[in-house]
């Protein structure tokens, strides 16, 4: 873990440390990570607290902590949205990922991109919202 913050510490010079999230081998490490975050600047970087929501869902843990990540970010984009959006899809709440997507549209200046649509298709899919997926295509 020392290593890892050592790294984190230097992250503005060498993008590739960002990798380092989804090296995290378990939930203790990541939320070791997590808690740095937190202690420094480095929460506010819309790429890396986007990465650690993805982090946190592929460990399965999408409800509550990829969430709570997500709504205290300082500051959401579309890759952010993305995340959230496609790893409810993937985790198999269509219904929950199509909310966030209504939330972003309605909430938010982020619009959709090539990206989000078909995430949200595949959840109007699953969700049998052939109506909204209607409109969205």
């Amino acid at each position: 873990l020392i290593v890892i913050a050592r790294a984190f510490s230097g992250i503005a010079q060498n993008p590739d440390l960002f990798s380092l999230l989804h090296q995290s081998p378990n939930a203790k490490h990541l939320r070791h990570l997590h808690a740095h975050l937190l202690r420094t600047s480095l929460y506010s970087n819309v790429v890396l607290s986007s990465k650690l929501v993805l982090a946190y869902s592929q460990l399965n843990h999408l409800f509550p902590t990829s969430l709570a990540v997500f709504w205290h970010m300082p500051y959401r984009n579309i890759f952010s949205w993305n995340i959230i959006i496609g790893e409810f899809s993937r985790s198999g709440f269509a219904s929950e990922s199509i909310g966030l997507f209504l939330r972003m549209w309605r909430e938010s200046s982020v619009r959709p991109d090539d990206f989000t649509l078909p995430l949200v298709l595949r959840a109007c899919s699953a969700s049998r919202e052939t109506k909204l997926g209607d409109l969205i295509h």
